[in-house]
């Protein structure tokens, strides 16, 4: 066997591992950040894990019709702009709701990644 081969595959091993470390991270801190959004702490966290539905089946249909490699790039991508996007709304009681408004999508399109690698 080749050993460059065998570098790749390690270096490939590396990056998959750290790709999937940083999308728990962000996965599940997005989700117990729920929390601190205002209100009520158990219907925003309800919420979240209703807003995940429709991640699975978006997921479902994206891998049939563009494959698991595109899809999950392009959900990744898709929900880094979002998040990048959510840090530009101003903070304050008044903008709440646009917040959960930009971070909304993110969290349907980082379900997608999180349970279907």
């Amino acid at each position: 066997m080749c050993p460059c081969s065998i570098a790749a595959i390690v270096l490939n091993n590396t990056a998959v591992s750290l790709l999937r470390t940083a999308n728990a991270f962000v996965y599940y801190g997005m989700s117990v950040n729920s929390t601190s959004l205002g209100g009520n702490k158990y219907l925003n966290f309800a919420l979240v894990c209703l807003v995940e539905i429709p991640g699975y089946t978006l997921a479902w249909i994206a891998m049939n019709r563009l494959g698991r490699r595109w899809s999950l790039c392009g959900s990744l991508l898709l929900c880094t702009a979002t998040c990048v996007a959510g840090v530009f709304v101003p903070a304050g009681a008044v903008f709440r709701w646009n917040r959960c408004a930009v971070g909304g999508p993110g969290e349907i399109l980082l379900a997608m990644p999180a349970h279907s690698s």
